[in-house]
């Protein structure tokens, strides 16, 4: 005798099509997270950078107004004037790992806004993206 199959009501599982969709369906979602994660870790970089680039620029400019009053590079306006990142070696740019190279140069103008006043402007550049942060303040000459 000859058995033949018939489809139990109970029978429960799933069709080679619903397993193909969902492969289909978890395939694309897992190729969306890993482009997500490849834009985070861009992103992630970019903000490393120009958070060190501000933080070089920070350091610059407190040092500057650190300089004593009296000091003669406070006596003429000057514009463009390179600021020694690195003072332990004879370069003037610093190098980062994982942020770049940076270089800084600052502006002094004497009598301004005020007399007796100086504004300065610093302004450090990633070499390798090209971009800027440029900080100014003003010190009080007594």
């Amino acid at each position: 005798m000859k058995k033949i199959m018939t489809k139990n009501k109970r029978q429960r599982g799933f069709t080679l099509l619903e397993v193909l969709i969902a492969v289909t369906l978890l395939a694309i979602g897992l190729l969306a997270a890993a482009s997500m994660q490849a834009t985070a870790i861009n992103s992630n970089g970019i903000a490393n950078r120009i958070s060190v680039t501000s933080a070089l620029a920070q350091e610059a400019m407190e040092d500057i107004m650190a300089w004593n009053t009296s000091d003669v590079r406070f006596a003429a306006s000057s514009a463009g004037a390179t600021y020694d990142l690195d003072p332990a070696t004879a370069a003037t740019s610093i190098q980062i790992p994982a942020a770049g190279t940076f270089n800084a140069t600052y502006s002094i103008t004497v009598n301004s806004p005020v007399n007796k006043t100086v504004t300065i402007v610093v302004t450090v550049t990633n070499a390798e993206t090209n971009r800027q942060i440029t900080i100014t303040s003003h010190k009080r000459l007594i």
